[in-house]
């Protein structure tokens, strides 16, 4: 009796890992081995050719794919894709220039008046020295006054001593009229007396006003002027 040969099974294309389904189904199969068989019929040989089965593995694209959903691998590259935005600095502030510096006091070009004692000459010398000195309440020189210490500080410099307080500095003076004024007397202003200023002729005086405004020449003759005194 001839035996009749098996025809030899056709490779599948997906046998070696195309990426089509057959070639997931055939690598899962057991490895079939070589089948030689030999018969005779009609006087001819047959030899059977050997199949030979290869278990393909998916690629790790391919697996990733297989696992991941549509929606899970769209939320993937949106998370990918979100960087995180770097804030930009701010601008640094400018910085304002410092201010100009006050223009340093100037101090009138009025002479000691001649034919004055030697102390009047003194003090009124030394009270026009101050122009442009700021005000400073209880201030008594020698870089800020009020009115009687200004004045307290003139007559100082000139060896009279005088009170810091306007009242009692027109106690302590000797009365003048005011038609009789002479550079270096005390000019005194309201009732009870509060400000004092120092005469230096031609119907000026140096006072230190009040604050915010610093020692300064200015009239004499302005409402609240009461009397006048002479220290020396």
């Amino acid at each position: 009796m001839a035996l009749i040969p098996r025809p030899a099974a056709r490779r599948h294309r997906g046998a070696r890992g195309g990426g089509q389904p057959g070639g997931t189904a055939l690598g899962r199969a057991a490895a079939v081995g070589s089948l030689a068989v030999l018969g005779v019929a009609g006087g001819a040989s047959f030899q059977a050719h050997p199949i030979v089965a290869t278990a393909v593995r998916p690629s790790p694209a391919q697996s990733s794919g297989a696992l991941l959903s549509p929606s899970l691998l769209s939320r993937s590259i949106t998370l990918n894709r979100a960087v995180p935005s770097v804030p930009t600095p701010a601008a640094p502030t400018p910085v304002a220039p410092a201010p100009p510096p006050l223009p340093q006091p100037t101090v009138p070009a009025i002479a000691v008046p001649p034919g004055l004692n030697a102390r009047a000459a003194t003090a009124v010398a030394t009270a026009l020295a101050q122009i442009g000195k700021p005000y400073q309440w209880a201030g008594a020189g020698p870089s800020a006054f009020d009115c009687s210490g200004l004045t307290a500080y003139a007559w100082r410099a000139a060896g009279v001593t005088l009170p810091h307080n306007a009242a009692a500095q027109a106690a302590l003076t000797t009365p003048v009229p005011l038609a009789a004024l002479q550079p270096g007397d005390l000019v005194f202003y309201y009732w009870p007396i509060a400000h004092v200023g120092l005469y230096i002729g031609n119907g000026l005086m140096v006072e230190a006003p009040h604050s915010g405004v610093p020692v300064r020449i200015a009239a004499i003759n302005r409402p609240g002027l009461e009397a006048a005194g002479r220290p020396a």
